[in-house]
């Protein structure tokens, strides 16, 4: 992960956002681990299996 963060200042990139379900704690502790903090939610943006999904919002500044 460390190289895409590399790669994305080499680009003048000043921000990577991360888009992850809302109920998957482990995938947004891992986002968080990786320095990304939750900036939002959006509700029910997704569906999957019937079921819609609020997905949460995690920025890295770079």
């Amino acid at each position: 992960m460390e190289r895409l963060f590399e790669t994305a200042r080499a680009a003048d990139k000043h921000v990577m956002v991360a888009c992850v379900t809302a109920e998957n704690a482990a995938g947004i502790a891992f986002h968080e681990r990786m320095g990304f903090e939750r900036t939002g939610t959006m509700p029910e943006v997704g569906r999957k299996f019937g079921r819609w999904l609020d997905l949460a919002i995690l920025q890295k500044r770079l």
